[in-house]
């Protein structure tokens, strides 16, 4: 008796939770829906919106473009289609950045207001509101840019795909966006407390835009480690690509690191996450 009501216990939390992720993924495509019909009411700032993440991601690769018509042997020990493919990568992890994450990014303003205060009176967890009050239309030139870079670069590489293959590839685009995601999240929780450190932020969209694109292996061995154990950058796109093209190290520690690089973004983002969550715990409205 006491073996069937444990079960039915047991059964019961997994409808209820179940039941719970239904809920929130209906109000999540409502909202969403709402926002982008919302910023579609001005069509030409939508266009120009746009317009501007296409912008914006196309002058990176003429610049790579220009660079690698400068070295045609490749850069580093890459050949220069191996570039093409980690930018495309890049760009295209960080435009499922923007269209998902990039809210983050107004957390700063959010405090200084106290709107976030009221985040917390609604039945939606702070975080999905946070992601939800607005839907960034830049996200759609980004995304567009990435995929139509990662989808040349795939018809250019000189790699003998598999379903294998392919599925890491995914993999690490989704790694990639979530390093970016639980690196911004991770500013967001010190955000919380000091407002005042907001451009941490910007810092760091900088500098994996600048170095994010290109072979690491071009950089001096410590600016290398800095951006494999510091500030992630590494786990992106280079490592995926050299495990891709077949140039990854063969044995010891950093084989392992580099071939198992699509998950440790996942992991980086839960531990940012479970501190976002202690954050807000201890999280005092700007007036105290």
């Amino acid at each position: 008796m006491a073996t069937n009501i444990a079960s039915t216990t047991a059964h019961d939390r997994r409808r209820g939770r179940v039941h719970d992720l239904r809920h929130v993924a209906r109000v999540v495509g409502k909202v969403t829906a709402l926002n982008v019909r919302a910023r579609m009411e001005y069509r030409a700032d939508f266009a120009v919106s746009v317009l501007f993440g296409i912008i914006w991601q196309t002058s990176t690769l003429m610049f790579a473009s220009v660079l690698l018509t400068r070295f045609k042997g490749g850069l580093g020990n890459f050949p220069a289609t191996g570039v093409l493919l980690i930018i495309g990568m890049r760009l295209l992890s960080h435009g499922l950045y923007v269209l998902i994450y990039s809210n983050l990014a107004w957390l700063p303003r959010l405090v200084d207001e106290g709107r976030v205060d009221g985040y917390f009176l609604r039945p939606l967890p702070v975080f999905t509101q946070l992601l939800l009050s607005q839907f960034n239309v830049n996200a759609i030139g980004d995304i567009a840019v990435g995929g139509s870079s990662l989808g040349v670069a795939l018809t250019l590489v000189h790699v003998h795909w598999n379903v294998a293959k392919a599925l890491y590839m995914a993999a690490a685009v989704i790694g990639g966006l979530l390093v970016e995601a639980a690196l911004q999240l991770m500013l967001a929780c010190l955000l919380l407390r000091s407002p005042g450190s907001r451009v941490l932020g910007s810092w760091v969209d900088e500098l994996m835009s600048t170095f994010g694109n290109y072979p690491l292996s071009i950089l001096p061995r410590v600016v290398q480690a800095l951006f494999t154990f510091l500030l992630p950058l590494a786990f992106v796109a280079y490592f995926p690509v050299e495990v891709i093209l077949g140039i990854a190290p063969k044995h010891g520690v950093m084989s392992l690191v580099v071939h198992w690089s699509p998950l440790i973004g996942g992991l980086l983002f839960i531990v940012a996450h479970r501190v976002w969550v202690y954050s807000l715990r201890h999280y005092t409205t700007a007036g105290g």
